[in-house]
């Protein structure tokens, strides 16, 4: 079982420390898609009022994944942050870059949630993914 935690201050076992390295060495080994735009957009008028975001919580959304294997995304409150949540997508990594090659490329997430229900959007257990307008999964 693999667990993304916080690493502990304080020095921990080496076989905690091995563990670690060789799990962020596969992170490390995926080929990573930047988004191409990093412009908040402005809720009220033109001004983008110190670079925050109002109403909401900023969160950095990643993709990435190997040639053959399918996309995944990581969801971090900052790009420094562990992953709050890391989602398996059903695009395979070629399928998506060659979507990317052509031209826009539009990854949407749906889940089931009830307004009346307290379940946090991350815990949400089952979500529909359409990329550019295809269900997908």
């Amino acid at each position: 079982t693999i667990s993304l935690h916080q690493p502990n201050s304080k020095k921990g076992s080496s076989k905690h420390n091995k563990i670690f390295r060789r799990v962020r060495a596969v992170f490390r080994s995926f080929p990573i898609i930047a988004p191409a735009c990093k412009i908040p957009v402005s809720l009220h008028g033109n001004r983008l009022h110190d670079g925050h975001v109002h109403g909401g919580t900023r969160m950095t959304g990643t993709l990435f994944g190997h040639r053959k294997a399918r996309v995944n995304l990581a969801i971090q409150e900052s790009p420094g942050s562990l992953p709050v949540l890391l989602l398996e997508l059903t695009i395979p990594t070629g399928k998506l870059l060659q979507d990317m090659g052509v031209g826009l490329v539009r990854i949407a997430l749906e889940c089931e949630k009830k307004p009346h229900e307290k379940t946090k959007i991350e815990d949400e257990p089952i979500w529909t993914m359409f990329c550019n307008g295809r269900k997908s999964g």
